[in-house]
């Protein structure tokens, strides 16, 4: 580092051989000191006239590459600065934008907005920042509700993505909120978000399962003639949720796949004694022979 800051900081444009060189140097310095994360050397770097679009050795810009790497301060000095946030890298491979990369810090995204960038930018994957924040690094629940707020669309993205099934899966209560009030269908049978219940895990908490059932969630709608709200519960152990789909009138008597009931096709597989004996008290068949010529015993 020390070299950098004497090279560039004890001497002017005219010591160098030629401008071009100078130029050079200066941008490849830029470069390095922001991968090093290093914000001071690179505001000064800037200030003696390196290009703040300056590329890396894979051409990305220092932006995103920044970014990328989550050297955060480097980013927001640099968009402060005024690089571009909307430099696509490798439109036809990637078509990543700064924003795409952002998905980690509300701070950073905040910034990118702020001067204009696209909520709803698309990558050649056909991901948009949405999907990156709820699906790709943590589920920050800030920087979801951040890009609703400034425009992004859960209903149009490019690929569809099950939102709410993740976020029933991981227990994203928070995020799931946020998703149904800027429109998505909890009871929408025919699309992929419409049975949000079949996700049903072992980190699903009750109140999140309470919130889809009073919008509309279905507790009997079947899945590929194979799962049920119900059997997802049964197989993750969830007693608290069992129980409530239950109270909810879902059926102990179901019949689905090879394996016939959710007696059989989970209970009696993952469940413990107490719930097979609430499915029994709630009047499953413990008799009952599926078509693989199975019973729960």
């Amino acid at each position: 580092m020390a070299l950098w800051i004497n090279a560039f900081s004890q001497r002017d444009a005219q010591t160098w051989s030629s401008p071009g060189d100078y130029q050079n140097a200066l941008d490849k310095a830029l470069v390095y000191a922001a991968l090093e994360g290093d914000v001071n050397l690179s505001e000064l770097l800037i200030s003696k006239g390196a290009n703040i679009e300056a590329k890396t050795h894979n051409n990305r810009s220092v932006l995103l590459s920044t970014t990328l790497i989550e050297h955060t301060a480097v980013a927001e000095m640099l968009v402060e600065a005024g690089a571009k946030i909307s430099v696509q890298w490798e439109p036809d491979k990637w078509n990543w934008t700064p924003v795409h990369a952002a998905h980690y810090s509300d701070r950073l995204l905040r910034c990118m907005l702020d001067r204009g960038c696209d909520p709803a930018a698309v990558t050649v994957q056909g991901l948009t920042p949405l999907d990156l924040a709820r699906a790709v690094h943590g589920a920050n629940a800030k920087v979801v509700e951040m890009l609703l707020e400034a425009g992004a669309d859960p209903c149009q993205t490019p690929n569809r993505s099950p939102y709410l099934r993740v976020c029933v899966q991981l227990n994203q209560f928070e995020i799931l909120q946020n998703l149904v009030l800027y429109g998505l269908q909890i009871g929408e049978t025919s699309s992929t978000e419409g049975q949000a219940l079949y996700r049903c895990s072992y980190l699903t908490d009750l109140p999140i399962v309470q919130y889809l059932v009073r919008r509309g969630g279905s507790v009997n709608a079947v899945e590929n003639n194979a799962k049920t709200p119900l059997t997802a519960a049964l197989a993750s152990g969830n007693t608290q949720v069992v129980e409530f789909l239950i109270s909810k009138g879902a059926d102990v008597k179901v019949r689905i796949g090879v394996r016939a009931t959710p007696l059989q096709t989970t209970a009696c597989l993952f469940s413990t004694p107490a719930i097979v004996k609430l499915l029994v008290t709630k009047s499953a068949d413990p008799t009952v022979v599926a078509a693989s010529k199975e019973t729960p015993f």
